[in-house]
């Protein structure tokens, strides 16, 4: 359960169950107590009553002068129990009916017999009656020993009943009474908790649902509490807040607006930076380039160094953006300036080390660099600073042009830090220089591209043209990495020696 107001009418809805439940039962069993000892008490009462005005009638007869017959003692009997029973029976020792004063109380075979009991306990154990439940007839029947000094006159038994309708009526009082209270508890929990609703749930829904508008981007959004105490405070507090907020995100928005308008220039400005495809008679190129955002730490040129000397740059600066941008403005400057008077990579490479160790040394910036010189004989000279090898595609077979480097602009005092090494070019030979926005893209199960996947797409590819290769390379590319967000720029150049 995500809502709020759920969980709390849940728990609600239990407590007030709970609390219902329990004073429920705490009366109902109090009163059922009560209802019963009462009962108890009254019944017991009255039979001790029949007993004592038998005994009243045995007082006196034991005072009267004249003699008692059974006629006499059966009147006198009957006009003690006139105006205190209703229903009942006088039967002998033997079981015979003396006197009966409803038609609809007969005299049972039980009743017989447990009129016997009465007699027995009475004689040994002395106790004035004894009572039998009915709980079908919701009765109660008394059996009353009547002795009386008269000779030749069985002992009596007084069998009268009294009716279960007064508990009855007293439970059904109860159970009005406890359906009254539940009712009444019930009622005032569903007036509790509107009252709670409206004074805790609903302003804090009422806030959920403004700060979920601002998240989706109504800004306009604004809580409307009118409350003084601590919520509505809460309401004030987050109103101002949302001001804020809406005020900093317009602000955002406005600079944001000027940014993406800044970068779409500078975005023009460096690609006039980088070079046309220059086809020559010597060699034959293709380009791909792609930045991460508007503007690319990535950078590549072709120089043509004087008479038949051409050198092919493609360089990378660490990470991207703005700030990288702007090391490649400052790498097209310094390369352009030094590429024609070093006939050496290594001593350029050098050279430009030191210039950018000075340039970058308070914002840690560096970048790699593999720069290749190609002349009228088909002969490549080729120095790197710690940038991934070039693919050298000669027929059916694949080279890379390894050579030691280090990273320019990070160390000014480490002599042989880079070296040149020579190469004979053939006519038909294929050079894949690329950045390492290629080899370490990512495809959705998160599996790199890999410089084996390249090198295998590249020599499969050999017989085709430049444009052909690049193609196929970044078909294959982009086909691996499945539409995934990559997180480098990326550069491809294909060179094929005419």
């Amino acid at each position: 359960m995500k809502s709020l107001s759920l969980k709390l009418s849940v728990l609600y809805i239990f407590l007030a169950i709970l609390n219902i439940s329990f004073f429920t039962i705490i009366i109902f069993e109090n009163q059922i107590d009560l209802i019963t000892e009462t009962s108890k008490y009254q019944t017991i009462d009255f039979a001790n009553k029949i007993y004592y005005q038998f005994e009243d009638l045995k007082q006196e007869i034991s005072e009267r002068e004249e003699p008692l017959t059974e006629e006499k003692l059966y009147i006198d009997i009957r006009n003690a129990l006139e105006d205190i029973l209703y229903e009942y029976i006088i039967f002998n020792q033997s079981g015979l009916v003396l006197y009966q004063s409803s038609p609809a109380f007969s005299l049972k075979d039980k009743y017989r017999t447990n009129g016997q009991k009465a007699l027995t306990k009475s004689d040994f154990l002395g106790e004035p009656y004894t009572f039998d439940v009915d709980e079908e007839a919701r009765e109660i029947l008394f059996y009353i020993p009547i002795n009386f000094p008269i000779q030749n006159i069985e002992q009596l038994v007084l069998l009268f009943k009294l009716g279960m309708k007064d508990i009855d009526k007293k439970l059904t009082t109860l159970y009005s009474l406890v359906i009254v209270i539940i009712v009444t508890i019930a009622l005032f929990h569903i007036i509790f908790g509107f009252f709670l609703h409206r004074i805790v749930i609903s302003p804090i829904k009422t806030l959920a649902y403004t700060s979920t508008e601002i998240s989706k981007g109504d800004l306009s959004a604004r809580v409307k509490l009118r409350k003084k105490d601590e919520i509505g405070r809460l309401g004030v507090a987050f109103n101002n807040m949302a001001d804020s907020v809406q005020e900093t995100i317009t602000k955002l928005d406005e600079q944001n607006k000027l940014m993406r308008f800044e970068l779409a220039m500078a975005s023009a400005v460096q690609k006039s930076i980088y070079p046309a495809i220059r086809k020559t008679k010597y060699f034959d190129v293709a380009i791909y380039h792609r930045p991460y955002m508007e503007v690319s730490g990535d950078y590549h040129n072709i120089y043509h160094l004087g008479g038949n000397k051409y050198g092919i740059l493609i360089a990378d600066v660490a990470g991207h953006g703005v700030a990288a941008a702007l090391i490649t403005m400052l790498i097209k400057e310094r390369f352009e300036e030094l590429a024609g008077k070093f006939a050496d990579p290594k001593e350029l490479l050098q050279r430009i080390n030191i210039i950018f160790k000075d340039l970058m040394v308070d914002y840690e910036k560096y970048f790699t660099a593999f720069y290749l010189i190609i002349n009228k004989n088909t002969q490549a000279l080729f120095s790197n600073a710690a940038h991934p090898k070039a693919i050298l595609l000669r027929e059916s077979n694949v080279y890379h042009l390894s050579v030691k480097g280090i990273l320019i602009g990070v160390s000014q005092m480490m002599e042989d830090a880079f070296e040149t090494k020579r190469i004979a070019l053939k006519t038909g030979d294929k050079i894949i220089l690329y950045s390492d926005g290629i080899t370490e893209a990512m495809n959705t199960r998160n599996e790199e591209y890999g410089i084996k996947r390249l090198t295998l797409v590249s020599q499969k590819n050999a017989p085709k043209t430049c444009d052909e290769i690049v193609k196929a390379i970044t078909a294959h590319f982009h086909d691996f990495t499945q539409g995934a967000k990559q997180s480098d720029d990326e550069t491809l150049l294909v060179i094929e020696i005419r």
